[in-house]
């Protein structure tokens, strides 16, 4: 039996937001090879439908390295590659956070700084987007942005939700609260939901990462999680309710 097969036997509803970038090691230090990631994420989509991968082109950092130009010629090949097997892309433009800002100076003296979306001129902001847009539209995508401070409406990139209420009853045909989630961003506009990720634990090394603080921190964490145990780190057993809940056994 697959792992997806006993998700479903248990009830679970389940859809995955893949991010496949292609970024220059610089950036992305230990993240898979681009090949891989497009293999991996058109096996899941064969596996469980092309409505429940969603792609995510974000965040988009802009360095020399990186510039518009690679972004556009990046984001196409991706795209075609994905064509038939998602229907929706998801970008933003990078915010640098402090746990963030330290590493990316190191870009600076690389000579490759980032550049501000701020900054951006108009008309490059307007080139980039449009760009995205018509080339998602092409491979059959819907475009949407996530908790981005830019206003991208212009140029028909509307602002999404990860945890949408109109998706999961479009996809699942259920009905959740469409209160937006108080505890998140004041531009996110994702509904009441609770995360069970963890902070400082993931291994690819990406310099904009804000879940990250410490690379030294999230192999240690790696180090103590065991695949077997109900949480992330330690062996955290629910209470005998909310087992019941998770097996379906309760109404």
């Amino acid at each position: 039996m697959s792992n997806f097969e006993a998700l479903d036997q248990r009830g679970f509803r389940y859809f995955f937001q893949f991010t496949v970038l292609g970024y220059p090691r610089l950036l992305d230090r230990y993240s898979p090879w681009i090949g891989e990631s497009i293999a991996t994420f058109i096996e899941l989509s064969d596996r469980v439908g092309l409505d429940r991968v969603i792609w995510r082109y974000d965040p988009i950092v802009l360095t020399s390295l990186t510039d518009i130009s690679f972004h556009l010629e990046n984001f196409e090949r991706i795209a075609e590659a994905f064509r038939g097997y998602t229907r929706r892309c998801v970008i933003s433009m990078v915010d640098i956070y402090r746990k963030s800002r330290k590493r990316l100076r190191l870009l600076d003296e690389c000579g490759s700084p980032v550049i501000s979306a701020k900054s951006l001129p108009a008309d490059q902001l307007e080139s980039l987007m449009t760009g995205i847009y018509s080339r998602g539209m092409k491979n059959g995508m819907i475009v949407s942005s996530c908790a981005d401070r830019l206003d991208l409406e212009p140029f028909g990139i509307y602002p999404g939700k990860c945890i949408d209420d109109e998706y999961l009853n479009e996809i699942f045909n259920i009905r959740v609260p469409s209160r937006k989630d108080p505890g998140q961003r004041k531009t996110c506009a994702c509904v009441v939901s609770k995360d069970i990720g963890m902070y400082d634990s993931c291994l690819f090394g990406c310099q904009y990462c804000y879940a990250t603080s410490s690379f030294e921190r999230a192999k240690k964490n790696f180090r103590s999680h065991d695949p077997n145990s109900p949480s992330l780190l330690g062996r955290y057993e629910a209470d005998r309710s909310l087992q019941a809940i998770g097996d379906g056994e309760s109404e």
